[in-house]
């Protein structure tokens, strides 16, 4: 906690931490320009979703609910916050925003298929992989790709014009510090689109 009482983000503090070799900037270049091609314009949003993944942790942190050792996680339910989302939902959420999407999530082929017959030029983290594996500094090993593939999917989505993030993932808070707070909003407590 901080001075006046509020949950200390240790990941404002530390975003600067995670640099790209040269090598590594180099690929992301690369990454970034097939992105906005892709896209059809250098502004779009980015929506980082647990589906499958998240729903085992999401369902105990219900249970625990009211126990004082997860008071954090407690206090983000309470305010709102979603901890996994149904397909259904990202769909929806990714709807009300109008742009091109970058959807970073591994487990989204249902919510790609949506997007697409929706019309919505969207691009997913598999895309993003594929595209760096094309772009992968030699000698690199798979461990060491999966770390790359993360920081610049990170990069891409903190570049984004607008965020909605997850404010139970650790991915989700480096993105929210690469964005210096600004242009973000997580899911369930995300204001309307006006």
């Amino acid at each position: 906690h901080d001075k006046n009482g509020d949950w200390v983000d240790n990941f404002d503090v530390f975003v600067d931490i995670f640099r790209l070799s040269e090598k590594a900037q180099r690929a992301y270049n690369a990454v970034k320009r097939q992105l906005t091609e892709k896209l059809g314009q250098t502004q779009y949003a980015c929506y980082h979703v647990r589906l499958g993944d998240f729903i085992p942790m999401c369902e105990e942190l219900k249970e625990m609910k009211g126990n004082p050792s997860f008071q954090y996680w407690n206090e983000m339910l309470e305010q709102g916050h979603k901890c996994a989302l149904t397909p259904d939902e990202v769909v929806m959420g990714v709807l009300s925003r109008s742009m091109p999407a970058l959807l970073l999530s591994n487990d989204n082929p249902y919510v790609e298929s949506r997007l697409e017959a929706a019309s919505v030029a969207s691009v997913s983290s598999k895309w993003v992989q594929d595209r760096l594996a094309e772009e992968r500094p030699p000698g690199m090993n798979e461990a060491e790709f999966e770390v790359l593939t993360m920081l610049i999917e990170q990069q891409l989505c903190g570049e984004a014009e607008y965020a909605l993030l997850n404010k139970f993932s650790t991915f989700s808070a480096r993105i929210k510090a690469i964005k210096r707070g600004v242009g973000y909003e997580y899911w369930g407590v995300q204001a309307p689109v006006t």
